[in-house]
Protein backbone atom coordinates (compact mmCIF):
# COMPACT_ATOMS: atom_id res chain seq x y z
CA UNK A 1 0.00 0.00 0.00
CA UNK A 2 2.66 2.50 0.98
CA UNK A 3 4.59 2.46 -2.29
CA UNK A 4 1.81 3.33 -4.74
CA UNK A 5 -0.31 5.53 -2.51
CA UNK A 6 2.56 7.74 -1.46
CA UNK A 7 3.60 8.28 -5.08
CA UNK A 8 0.13 9.60 -5.87
CA UNK A 9 -0.06 11.62 -2.65
CA UNK A 10 3.35 13.23 -3.21
CA UNK A 11 2.30 14.47 -6.64
CA UNK A 12 -0.86 15.99 -5.16
CA UNK A 13 1.22 17.90 -2.59
CA UNK A 14 3.73 19.07 -5.20
CA UNK A 15 0.96 20.34 -7.48
CA UNK A 16 -0.63 22.26 -4.61
CA UNK A 17 2.64 24.07 -3.89
CA UNK A 18 2.56 25.86 -7.21
CA UNK A 19 1.01 29.12 -5.98
CA UNK A 20 1.99 29.13 -2.32
CA UNK A 21 3.83 31.71 -0.23
CA UNK A 22 5.89 34.62 -1.50
CA UNK A 23 7.64 33.41 -4.64
CA UNK A 24 7.60 29.77 -3.49
CA UNK A 25 7.08 27.30 -6.34
CA UNK A 26 8.32 23.77 -5.57
CA UNK A 27 7.79 23.41 -1.82
CA UNK A 28 11.34 21.97 -1.60
CA UNK A 29 10.08 18.43 -0.98
CA UNK A 30 12.56 15.64 -0.10
CA UNK A 31 10.18 12.69 -0.47
CA UNK A 32 12.56 10.79 -2.78
CA UNK A 33 14.70 9.82 0.22
CA UNK A 34 11.88 7.51 1.35
CA UNK A 35 11.25 5.85 -2.02
CA UNK A 36 11.63 2.09 -2.47
CA UNK A 37 14.55 1.14 -4.71
CA UNK A 38 15.00 -1.70 -7.18
CA UNK A 39 17.33 -4.69 -7.34
CA UNK A 40 20.38 -2.47 -7.92
CA UNK A 41 19.45 -0.16 -5.06
CA UNK A 42 18.48 2.74 -7.30
CA UNK A 43 15.48 4.96 -7.99
CA UNK A 44 15.08 7.94 -10.33
CA UNK A 45 12.16 10.23 -11.15
CA UNK A 46 11.45 13.01 -13.63
CA UNK A 47 8.62 15.52 -13.29
CA UNK A 48 7.10 18.28 -15.39
CA UNK A 49 4.29 20.70 -14.62
CA UNK A 50 2.52 23.67 -16.11
CA UNK A 51 0.95 26.34 -13.89
CA UNK A 52 -1.51 28.93 -15.21
CA UNK A 53 -2.37 31.62 -12.62
CA UNK A 54 -4.73 34.52 -13.18
CA UNK A 55 -5.12 37.70 -11.13
CA UNK A 56 -7.83 40.09 -12.28
CA UNK A 57 -7.27 43.69 -11.23
CA UNK A 58 -9.72 46.54 -11.65
CA UNK A 59 -9.18 50.26 -11.15
CA UNK A 60 -10.77 53.53 -12.21
CA UNK A 61 -10.75 53.43 -15.98
CA UNK A 62 -9.29 50.01 -16.63
CA UNK A 63 -8.26 46.43 -15.85
CA UNK A 64 -4.99 44.59 -15.23
CA UNK A 65 -4.22 40.87 -15.57
CA UNK A 66 -0.47 40.60 -14.98
CA UNK A 67 0.19 36.90 -14.23
CA UNK A 68 1.55 34.49 -16.84
CA UNK A 69 1.86 30.72 -17.16
CA UNK A 70 5.12 28.99 -16.33
CA UNK A 71 6.61 25.51 -16.34
CA UNK A 72 8.26 23.49 -13.59
CA UNK A 73 10.71 20.63 -14.11
CA UNK A 74 12.35 18.37 -11.58
CA UNK A 75 14.61 15.37 -11.23
CA UNK A 76 15.52 13.19 -8.27
CA UNK A 77 17.80 10.19 -7.78
CA UNK A 78 18.34 7.85 -4.85
CA UNK A 79 20.98 5.17 -4.34
CA UNK A 80 20.86 2.75 -1.43
CA UNK A 81 24.47 2.37 -0.27
CA UNK A 82 23.83 -0.13 2.52
CA UNK A 83 20.92 -1.44 4.57
CA UNK A 84 20.94 1.75 6.63
CA UNK A 85 22.58 4.42 4.44
CA UNK A 86 21.30 6.06 1.24
CA UNK A 87 22.27 9.08 -0.86
CA UNK A 88 19.84 11.24 -2.84
CA UNK A 89 20.24 14.10 -5.32
CA UNK A 90 17.29 16.43 -6.01
CA UNK A 91 16.99 19.11 -8.69
CA UNK A 92 14.09 21.56 -8.47
CA UNK A 93 13.13 25.15 -9.25
CA UNK A 94 12.18 26.43 -5.79
CA UNK A 95 11.54 30.15 -6.36
CA UNK A 96 10.19 32.23 -9.20
CA UNK A 97 7.86 34.95 -10.40
CA UNK A 98 6.29 35.93 -13.72
CA UNK A 99 4.39 39.22 -13.58
CA UNK A 100 3.88 41.62 -16.50
CA UNK A 101 1.63 44.68 -16.69
CA UNK A 102 0.41 46.38 -19.86
CA UNK A 103 1.95 49.63 -21.04
CA UNK A 104 0.37 52.80 -19.69
CA UNK A 105 -1.27 53.52 -16.35
CA UNK A 106 -1.21 52.33 -13.68
CA UNK A 107 2.12 50.40 -13.75
CA UNK A 108 3.56 51.38 -17.19
CA UNK A 109 4.65 47.92 -18.33
CA UNK A 110 6.30 46.95 -15.05
CA UNK A 111 7.30 43.31 -14.86
CA UNK A 112 9.21 40.64 -12.96
CA UNK A 113 10.64 37.48 -14.52
CA UNK A 114 12.57 35.52 -11.89
CA UNK A 115 13.77 31.92 -12.14
CA UNK A 116 15.87 29.64 -9.96
CA UNK A 117 17.62 26.29 -9.97
CA UNK A 118 18.57 24.25 -6.91
CA UNK A 119 20.49 21.02 -6.40
CA UNK A 120 20.16 19.27 -3.05
CA UNK A 121 22.39 16.39 -1.95
CA UNK A 122 21.03 14.46 1.02
CA UNK A 123 22.28 11.50 2.98
CA UNK A 124 19.86 9.42 5.06
CA UNK A 125 20.76 7.02 7.87
CA UNK A 126 18.16 4.65 9.29
CA UNK A 127 18.45 4.05 13.03
CA UNK A 128 16.77 1.38 15.10
CA UNK A 129 13.04 1.33 15.97
CA UNK A 130 11.86 3.18 12.87
CA UNK A 131 13.83 6.41 13.37
CA UNK A 132 16.09 7.97 10.74
CA UNK A 133 18.07 11.17 10.23
CA UNK A 134 18.86 13.01 7.02
CA UNK A 135 21.02 15.96 6.09
CA UNK A 136 23.07 17.59 3.40
CA UNK A 137 23.59 20.73 1.34
CA UNK A 138 21.50 22.74 -1.09
CA UNK A 139 23.02 24.88 -3.87
CA UNK A 140 20.81 27.69 -5.20
CA UNK A 141 21.19 29.83 -8.31
CA UNK A 142 18.78 32.68 -9.20
CA UNK A 143 18.47 34.99 -12.20
CA UNK A 144 15.90 37.44 -13.46
CA UNK A 145 14.80 40.91 -14.47
CA UNK A 146 12.52 43.48 -12.87
CA UNK A 147 11.13 46.71 -14.29
CA UNK A 148 9.48 49.02 -11.77
CA UNK A 149 9.13 52.73 -11.09
CA UNK A 150 10.26 54.87 -8.17
CA UNK A 151 7.80 57.69 -8.58
CA UNK A 152 8.22 58.52 -12.28
CA UNK A 153 11.79 57.17 -12.42
CA UNK A 154 12.05 53.81 -14.23
CA UNK A 155 14.36 51.13 -12.90
CA UNK A 156 15.26 48.10 -15.01
CA UNK A 157 17.24 45.54 -13.04
CA UNK A 158 18.78 42.41 -14.58
CA UNK A 159 20.69 40.15 -12.19
CA UNK A 160 22.09 36.68 -11.74
CA UNK A 161 23.86 34.74 -9.03
CA UNK A 162 26.20 31.80 -9.06
CA UNK A 163 25.37 28.76 -6.91
CA UNK A 164 25.34 29.66 -3.21
CA UNK A 165 25.08 27.07 -0.45
CA UNK A 166 22.77 26.28 2.45
CA UNK A 167 22.15 23.27 4.67
CA UNK A 168 19.28 20.81 5.06
CA UNK A 169 18.77 18.65 8.16
CA UNK A 170 15.91 16.52 9.43
CA UNK A 171 14.61 13.40 11.09
CA UNK A 172 11.77 10.93 10.53
CA UNK A 173 9.86 8.14 12.23
CA UNK A 174 8.20 5.27 10.32
CA UNK A 175 6.05 2.20 11.01
CA UNK A 176 5.79 -0.07 8.02
CA UNK A 177 2.76 -2.04 9.29
CA UNK A 178 0.43 0.99 9.25
CA UNK A 179 2.25 3.05 6.54
CA UNK A 180 3.06 5.69 9.15
CA UNK A 181 5.70 8.32 8.49
CA UNK A 182 6.36 11.64 10.17
CA UNK A 183 9.28 13.67 8.79
CA UNK A 184 10.57 17.06 9.88
CA UNK A 185 13.03 18.93 7.63
CA UNK A 186 14.75 22.27 8.16
CA UNK A 187 16.33 24.19 5.28
CA UNK A 188 18.62 27.08 6.16
CA UNK A 189 18.51 30.52 4.60
CA UNK A 190 20.78 31.01 1.58
CA UNK A 191 22.45 34.34 0.86
CA UNK A 192 22.75 34.80 -2.90
CA UNK A 193 25.40 37.16 -4.24
CA UNK A 194 24.17 38.91 -7.38
CA UNK A 195 25.98 40.67 -10.16
CA UNK A 196 23.64 42.96 -12.08
CA UNK A 197 22.97 45.91 -14.32
CA UNK A 198 20.55 48.61 -13.23
CA UNK A 199 19.45 50.86 -16.10
CA UNK A 200 22.64 49.76 -17.84
CA UNK A 201 24.93 50.52 -14.88
CA UNK A 202 26.88 47.66 -13.30
CA UNK A 203 26.07 46.93 -9.68
CA UNK A 204 26.12 44.12 -7.09
CA UNK A 205 24.03 43.18 -4.06
CA UNK A 206 23.02 40.28 -1.81
CA UNK A 207 19.58 38.74 -1.22
CA UNK A 208 18.83 36.27 1.57
CA UNK A 209 16.38 33.59 0.48
CA UNK A 210 14.49 32.45 3.56
CA UNK A 211 14.81 29.46 5.84
CA UNK A 212 11.95 26.96 5.92
CA UNK A 213 10.55 24.01 7.85
CA UNK A 214 8.56 21.16 6.29
CA UNK A 215 6.54 18.74 8.42
CA UNK A 216 5.30 15.80 6.32
CA UNK A 217 3.06 13.03 7.61
CA UNK A 218 1.09 10.04 6.43
CA UNK A 219 -0.66 7.08 8.03
CA UNK A 220 -2.91 4.23 7.00
CA UNK A 221 -6.44 4.60 8.36
CA UNK A 222 -8.11 1.58 6.73
CA UNK A 223 -7.27 -1.16 4.29
CA UNK A 224 -5.76 0.47 1.17
CA UNK A 225 -6.50 3.99 2.48
CA UNK A 226 -3.95 6.61 3.51
CA UNK A 227 -4.27 10.05 5.10
CA UNK A 228 -1.39 12.41 4.32
CA UNK A 229 -0.41 16.03 4.56
CA UNK A 230 2.25 18.64 5.06
CA UNK A 231 2.77 21.86 6.96
CA UNK A 232 5.32 24.24 5.43
CA UNK A 233 6.60 27.37 7.15
CA UNK A 234 8.77 29.82 5.21
CA UNK A 235 10.36 32.92 6.73
CA UNK A 236 9.30 35.35 3.99
CA UNK A 237 8.88 38.14 6.53
CA UNK A 238 11.78 40.51 5.95
CA UNK A 239 12.64 39.11 2.51
CA UNK A 240 14.10 42.11 0.75
CA UNK A 241 15.59 42.90 -2.63
CA UNK A 242 17.40 46.22 -2.36
CA UNK A 243 20.21 47.49 -4.57
CA UNK A 244 22.61 50.41 -4.05
CA UNK A 245 20.55 52.27 -6.68
CA UNK A 246 23.61 52.95 -8.84
CA UNK A 247 21.56 53.26 -12.03
CA UNK A 248 18.52 55.07 -10.63
CA UNK A 249 19.10 58.83 -10.37
CA UNK A 250 17.96 60.27 -7.07
CA UNK A 251 17.18 56.85 -5.54
CA UNK A 252 19.68 55.35 -3.13
CA UNK A 253 19.18 52.61 -2.08
CA UNK A 254 16.52 51.17 -4.40
CA UNK A 255 14.03 48.75 -2.79
CA UNK A 256 12.35 46.51 -5.35
CA UNK A 257 10.71 43.88 -3.10
CA UNK A 258 9.95 43.80 0.62
CA UNK A 259 7.76 41.03 2.07
CA UNK A 260 6.39 41.58 5.57
CA UNK A 261 4.83 38.22 6.53
CA UNK A 262 6.08 34.68 7.03
CA UNK A 263 3.85 32.08 5.37
CA UNK A 264 2.43 28.80 6.63
CA UNK A 265 0.91 26.46 4.05
CA UNK A 266 -1.22 23.48 5.10
CA UNK A 267 -2.08 20.49 2.91
CA UNK A 268 -4.19 17.48 3.88
CA UNK A 269 -5.42 14.66 1.70
CA UNK A 270 -6.63 11.08 1.35
CA UNK A 271 -5.18 8.40 -0.92
CA UNK A 272 -6.85 5.17 -1.97
CA UNK A 273 -5.40 2.10 -3.70
CA UNK A 274 -7.91 0.79 -6.23
CA UNK A 275 -5.84 -2.16 -7.43
CA UNK A 276 -2.31 -3.51 -7.25
CA UNK A 277 -1.36 -1.07 -9.99
CA UNK A 278 -3.64 1.95 -9.59
CA UNK A 279 -4.03 4.45 -6.76
CA UNK A 280 -5.64 7.90 -6.52
CA UNK A 281 -5.49 10.82 -4.10
CA UNK A 282 -7.28 14.08 -3.38
CA UNK A 283 -5.94 16.94 -1.28
CA UNK A 284 -6.76 20.44 -0.07
CA UNK A 285 -4.24 23.23 0.49
CA UNK A 286 -4.75 26.39 2.52
CA UNK A 287 -2.57 29.41 3.12
CA UNK A 288 -3.73 32.39 5.16
CA UNK A 289 -3.76 35.81 3.51
CA UNK A 290 -0.88 38.14 4.28
CA UNK A 291 -0.51 41.91 4.35
CA UNK A 292 -3.19 43.93 2.54
CA UNK A 293 -2.52 46.22 0.69
CA UNK A 294 0.45 44.59 -1.00
CA UNK A 295 3.87 46.10 -0.51
CA UNK A 296 4.59 45.66 -4.23
CA UNK A 297 2.67 45.51 -7.52
CA UNK A 298 4.72 42.37 -8.24
CA UNK A 299 2.64 40.44 -5.66
CA UNK A 300 -1.01 40.90 -6.77
CA UNK A 301 -2.46 37.99 -4.72
CA UNK A 302 -2.09 36.76 -1.16
CA UNK A 303 -3.15 33.47 0.41
CA UNK A 304 -4.48 30.36 -1.32
CA UNK A 305 -7.19 27.71 -1.26
CA UNK A 306 -6.76 24.84 -3.71
CA UNK A 307 -7.84 21.29 -4.47
CA UNK A 308 -5.71 18.65 -6.19
CA UNK A 309 -6.61 15.28 -7.71
CA UNK A 310 -3.88 12.84 -8.70
CA UNK A 311 -3.30 9.22 -9.60
CA UNK A 312 -0.45 6.80 -10.19
CA UNK A 313 -0.15 3.59 -12.16
CA UNK A 314 2.57 0.99 -11.65
CA UNK A 315 3.87 -0.71 -14.78
CA UNK A 316 6.10 -3.75 -15.09
CA UNK A 317 9.83 -3.25 -14.61
CA UNK A 318 9.64 -0.84 -11.68
CA UNK A 319 8.12 2.06 -13.64
CA UNK A 320 5.40 4.24 -12.08
CA UNK A 321 3.57 6.98 -13.99
CA UNK A 322 1.71 9.66 -12.02
CA UNK A 323 -0.38 12.65 -13.02
CA UNK A 324 -2.38 15.32 -11.27
CA UNK A 325 -4.38 18.51 -11.65
CA UNK A 326 -4.84 21.39 -9.20
CA UNK A 327 -7.47 24.12 -9.16
CA UNK A 328 -6.88 26.96 -6.75
CA UNK A 329 -8.20 30.37 -5.72
CA UNK A 330 -5.42 32.79 -4.74
CA UNK A 331 -6.61 35.35 -2.20
CA UNK A 332 -7.74 38.88 -3.05
CA UNK A 333 -5.21 41.68 -2.87
CA UNK A 334 -5.07 45.48 -3.16
CA UNK A 335 -2.19 47.38 -4.76
CA UNK A 336 -2.10 51.11 -4.12
CA UNK A 337 -1.27 53.45 -6.99
CA UNK A 338 -0.78 57.19 -6.90
CA UNK A 339 -2.33 57.75 -10.33
CA UNK A 340 -5.50 55.66 -10.30
CA UNK A 341 -5.98 54.86 -6.62
CA UNK A 342 -6.42 51.28 -5.45
CA UNK A 343 -6.08 48.40 -7.91
CA UNK A 344 -8.30 45.60 -6.56
CA UNK A 345 -7.35 42.06 -7.51
CA UNK A 346 -10.15 39.55 -7.05
CA UNK A 347 -11.80 36.68 -8.93
CA UNK A 348 -8.34 35.09 -9.09
CA UNK A 349 -7.63 31.46 -10.02
CA UNK A 350 -4.81 29.04 -10.78
CA UNK A 351 -4.76 25.75 -12.66
CA UNK A 352 -1.80 23.39 -12.47
CA UNK A 353 -1.16 20.08 -14.19
CA UNK A 354 1.79 17.78 -13.67
CA UNK A 355 3.23 14.39 -14.60
CA UNK A 356 5.91 12.31 -12.96
CA UNK A 357 7.69 9.19 -14.11
CA UNK A 358 9.56 7.09 -11.55
CA UNK A 359 11.85 4.12 -12.16
CA UNK A 360 13.17 1.72 -9.52
CA UNK A 361 16.22 -0.23 -10.67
Amino acid sequence: MKKYLTTSAALAIAASAASAGGIDRSGQGIGVIFQDTGDMGGYAQFSFGNVSPEANGTFTGGEASPLGSYQQTGFAFKQQLSDALSLSVIYDQPFGALVEYDAGAPFFGGFADINSDAVTVLGRYELANGFSVHGGVRALSVEGSILTFFGFTPALLSAESSFDLGTVVGAAYEREDIALRVALTYSSAITSEFTATENGVDTAFDVEFPESINLDFQTGVAQDTLVFGTVRWVGWGGFNLTTPGDGVPGVSPAEYVNFEDDTITYTVGVGRRLSEELSVAVSYTYEEQGVIPSTTALAPTTGLSSFAVSGSYALDGGVTISGGITYGIPGDQVVENGLVGDVNFDDNEVIGVGVRVGFAF
